[in-house]
């Protein structure tokens, strides 16, 4: 009787140990699942059933459809939010398994899904898989304070094709991954998790503050998960689900671009060193059954040469050509930052200005790849006023300041014809100061400190604030950093021998030598914050 008591309970432990791996998928609980196979919107994982809304929807064969909607009641499927409790995750994580059809969606701006407060906007994360004329898909969130977005330049979820999409929103990142691939990515800074809202929970349809019509399109499954589904398991989803043989993009290139890759951009700048006559480009397909052309070792000829490299998809039908830059980089006293990274985190997200979507900002900026007007490396960020006034920022926004902290902002900069505007903002300005450079780089190092309620909103560089004049700034080399103000030590030595009862708060200690010492006692102080002097 009790070996089969035994064995009853082993068979059990199995059971439920298999079951539970189901749920979590890439260290993310997979909490919230729709398959439509039964017919239904209903939650085949949790509790949250989907409700179908509009006459313009349906669910047949597996797979639940919206055709011919034109307004933003047509057909939509709406979730509870309150319930979802999307707020209360570690991190978000949004799956959708998607069947396109061309140009089903006309010149409109559509919703692949949304979650947050209904005005639209605020407190929120959505998917945008169409914008009219932008020809452009894209994930955003905003936290109350600060919109960032995830976008993919001239790639629209509207072309008839299978579509794997993953959106994952952490406290640290925004990320937007499509076919398996990282297609762009945001850094955050702030909280954004536990401020989304719970007023309503949209799939194919934003909220009722947009009257945009409902997303055309057919999902077989839609997921949502608690924590960040991981990059392995994302790719394994898409490659399972997606088309192969009509895949004409790279899954990388190398050398490493300056700019961001992913599979979806066209066009890459790569550094090569001054005085080098060739350099070899290794550029891998997606699908290794692809035919790649144009890659290869590439003779140099200028100071900047023009490579087009070439994917004819396996169905010898589809093709994408990159094209890449090759520009000759410089060396003098390039981007090293001045603390340790493992220690003092730099708060710029991108500190050589290789990348537009790491930044907030607005007006007339942008990155410039060319080895003439960077700093140092291949790349800067520019901001225009050729007729001067308001006309650009490059800002990190949704800062939480902490109060009565230093600052330290550290940065090379350029401006023609005048001056820049840097502004530190939180719930009043904090700090800011006007920077002319007369036309030289010129290495800016300042800190402040904040007060007692510093609140949140952003740093920028402007042509807004503090009579900025000039027509044209460069920016490179870009650090900014929260400086501890603890001033205290973690151990006193005396002859490399711990002072016995010792505590930072204690400023006096009396130590007893022995009779004999001839020698002055050499005393060491260790500071609680590495770079604390």
């Amino acid at each position: 009787m009790k070996k089969n008591l035994l064995c009853i309970k082993i068979i059990f432990c199995l059971t439920l140990v298999l079951f539970i791996s189901d749920k979590i998928t890439g260290q993310a609980i997979l909490k919230h699942s729709y398959t439509f196979d039964d017919g239904t919107a209903n939650d085949v994982v949790g509790t949250v059933n989907g409700v179908l809304n509009g006459t313009k929807i349906s669910i047949a064969n597996g797979k639940c459809t919206v055709s011919g909607a034109t307004t933003y009641t047509d057909g939509y499927i709406s979730l509870d939010a309150a319930a979802l409790a999307l707020k209360t995750y570690s991190a978000v994580t949004i799956e959708a398994y998607i069947q396109t059809t061309a140009g089903a969606n006309g010149n409109s701006y559509t919703m692949l899904a949304y979650f947050g407060n209904n005005t639209g906007g605020n407190k929120c994360l959505w998917i945008q898989s169409t914008r009219a004329n932008s020809t452009q898909s894209r994930a955003e969130t905003n936290n109350g304070v600060a919109t960032r977005t995830a976008a993919l330049n001239n790639v629209e979820l509207d072309d008839g094709k299978l579509h794997h999409v993953v959106v994952v929103l952490t406290n640290e990142s925004l990320k937007y991954y499509l076919d398996g691939f990282l297609a762009s990515e945001t850094k955050l800074f702030g909280t954004y998790v536990s401020n989304l809202d719970n007023q309503i929970a949209n799939i194919f349809k934003g909220p009722d503050g947009w009257k945009d019509p409902n997303y055309n399109a057919s999902l077989d499954k839609f997921n949502i998960y608690d924590g960040e589904l991981s990059a392995d398991t994302i790719s394994k989803h898409a490659n399972e689900y997606v088309d192969k043989s009509s895949n004409s993009r790279l899954a990388s290139i190398s050398p490493k671009p300056m700019n961001t890759f992913n599979s979806f951009t066209k066009i890459y700048y790569i550094p090569r060193p001054a005085g080098a006559t060739s350099i070899n480009i290794e550029a891998i397909p997606c699908n290794s059954k692809a035919t790649v052309t144009g890659a290869g070792n590439i003779t140099i000829k200028g100071r900047i040469d023009t490579v087009n490299i070439k994917v004819l998809a396996e169905n010898a039908l589809d093709s994408t050509i990159y094209t890449i830059y090759l520009v000759e980089e410089k060396t003098k006293d390039c981007y090293t930052p001045i603390y340790n990274p493992q220690v003092t985190r730099n708060l710029a997200p991108d500190p050589e200005c290789t990348d537009l979507n790491n930044w907030n900002g607005w007006g007339t900026r942008s990155i410039l790849y060319n080895s003439d007007s960077a700093y140092c490396g291949i790349s800067c960020a520019r901001l225009e006023a050729l007729d001067r006034g308001c006309k650009a920022a490059l800002d990190v926004s949704g800062f939480i300041w902490k109060p009565n902290t230093t600052y330290r902002l550290r940065v090379m900069v350029k401006t023609i014809g005048g001056s820049i505007g840097f502004l530190a903002k939180g719930t009043a300005n904090i700090f800011g100061l006007p920077i002319d450079t007369y036309g030289e780089w010129k290495l800016i190092d300042t800190s402040f400190t904040t007060g007692a309620n510093p609140g949140t909103n952003f740093f920028s560089f402007n042509t807004c604030d503090f009579n900025s004049n000039c027509i044209i700034t460069y920016i490179d080399n870009y650090e900014f950093y929260e400086l501890s103000n603890d001033a205290t030590l973690s151990d006193i030595k005396v002859n490399n021998n711990s002072i016995s009862g010792f505590s930072s708060d204690i400023k006096s200690y009396i130590v007893v030598l022995t009779d004999d010492t001839t020698n002055v006692p050499e005393v060491t102080a260790i500071a609680n914050h590495a770079y604390a002097n």
